[in-house]
């Protein structure tokens, strides 16, 4: 998967996202404000991927000289990358905040990107199911 979108990003956009998306979640779940990232890091690597295959970059936001939060991001997915001492926490996912945020950015471009993205991962999903229906019980 490329980046068309993430890619086109300024850093004050990448600021205003990573904002908007801590802000709206937290709201939705009714608990305290964060606090805001006035900068952001956004990692080059060309070939980070998950274990899917997808590529993704990690994106680092801070306040003056403190780190907030480290975030792994792609056109469709955003979630916290937790990664402690005693290994990863769950993530907090906000790929609803990065949708919203990016369709008022890139409109219906973006729309029919997404409509893409999710019908080939149903695409996948059916291929790989398709495998047990052998084993399926016939009524």
């Amino acid at each position: 998967m490329d980046f068309k979108f993430i890619n086109e990003l300024t850093d004050e956009e990448w600021v205003a996202l990573i904002n908007f998306s801590t802000q709206h979640y937290r709201k939705k779940s009714e608990m305290q404000p964060p606090r805001a990232a006035t900068w952001v890091k956004v990692s080059k690597e060309r070939d980070r991927k998950d274990l899917n295959g997808d590529r993704y970059a990690l994106i680092s936001s801070g306040d003056g000289i403190h780190i907030l939060d480290t975030y792994r991001v792609n056109d469709f997915c955003l979630s916290t990358h937790n990664a402690g001492l005693c290994g990863e926490y769950p993530p907090t996912v906000l790929d609803q905040e990065l949708r919203i945020f990016l369709t008022t950015r890139f409109g219906k471009k973006y729309l029919k990107e997404l409509a893409s993205y999710f019908q080939k991962k149903a695409d996948e999903e059916l291929a790989m199911l398709a495998e047990y229906t052998t084993l399926a019980k016939e009524k």
